[in-house]
């Protein structure tokens, strides 16, 4: 029989970066009660980095009230059981919070169990938050105006359901555009070369211009409203836009317009009549 390769340091790597950006708090014990792995979640949660968790006991870790009411779960696990839970765990920025746990018994070769494995999932305020996100995309994709986003190359990574509509185009085939292709060609220069660098410099700006429909070719005035998007470091990572569709506007500007060009009209023709 050959024996299962050992996996390399860089599986391993792979494997681990995988860990890390998972959204869930993992971690492993031994018998002993000692911390033996801790991804970068875990730690984060409790304010330290993973190295420092390794070899600490858990009692040390999350602290001994915790591990008091942790214990029975602790001893169902050791006894080779799976075992599901909720419980408040310390969080080192907002203080205890209520998490989703899952101890499995880690098992050597012959099957004995020498420790567990835990994973645990904020679960009052993630629900809250995951539905105050599925609130906030419902309402993004079911409005009616205009909103997406781009990165700082200016390609779309989002638009929503009336903005697609609107430009007469699928998200697939926005990603592949940058937002220049939104245009007029004879608009381009002024958006390239003074919008896009006031939004940078003052991070909004606004301006009234056409959208060109993908399919039609047809002009769609919008009020084009920009503001620059900012990450945890308060660095520009994109550019956001919520802009109204002026069409209904323009048109009766434009009937407006038409009305009084009329009206001009036939008030010089009767000066004209009066004056013969």
């Amino acid at each position: 029989m050959v024996p299962p390769a050992r996996p390399t340091d860089e599986s391993l790597g792979r494997f681990r970066r995988l860990i890390d950006r998972l959204p869930l708090m993992i971690a492993s014990f031994d018998r002993d009660r000692r911390l033996t792995f801790a991804n970068e979640p875990y730690a984060r949660r409790l304010g330290v980095s993973p190295g420092e968790l390794v070899g600490r006991c858990i009692d040390d870790v999350l602290g001994a009230e915790v591990v008091r009411r942790m214990e029975p779960h602790i001893e169902r696990a050791l006894a080779g059981e799976d075992v599901e839970f909720e419980m408040p765990l310390p969080r080192a920025d907002i203080g205890a919070q209520q998490v989703r746990a899952l101890h499995v018994p880690e098992r050597d070769e012959h099957g004995s169990v020498i420790g567990w494995h835990a994973a645990f999932q904020a679960s009052t305020s993630d629900r809250r938050i995951e539905s105050d996100a599925r609130s906030l995309a419902m309402l993004v994709e079911n409005a009616n105006d205009f909103i997406g986003w781009c990165d700082l190359d200016l390609r779309p990574g989002y638009v929503n359901r009336f903005g697609l509509t609107m430009l007469g185009t699928t998200l697939e085939e926005v990603r592949g555009l940058t937002i220049m292709d939104f245009f007029f060609p004879e608009d381009v220069p002024m958006i390239r070369d003074e919008f896009i660098p006031l939004v940078q410099r003052d991070g909004f700006a606004a301006v009234e211009v056409r959208f060109r429909h993908f399919r039609t070719g047809a002009p769609v005035w919008m009020h084009y409203s920009v503001v620059s998007m900012r990450g945890p470091d308060d660095e520009v990572i994109g550019f956001a836009t919520i802009s109204r569709d002026l069409t209904a506007r323009r048109r009766v500007e434009e009937l407006i317009r038409g009305a009084m060009l009329r009206a001009e009209e036939s008030a010089e023709r009767l000066r004209a009549a009066l004056e013969a």
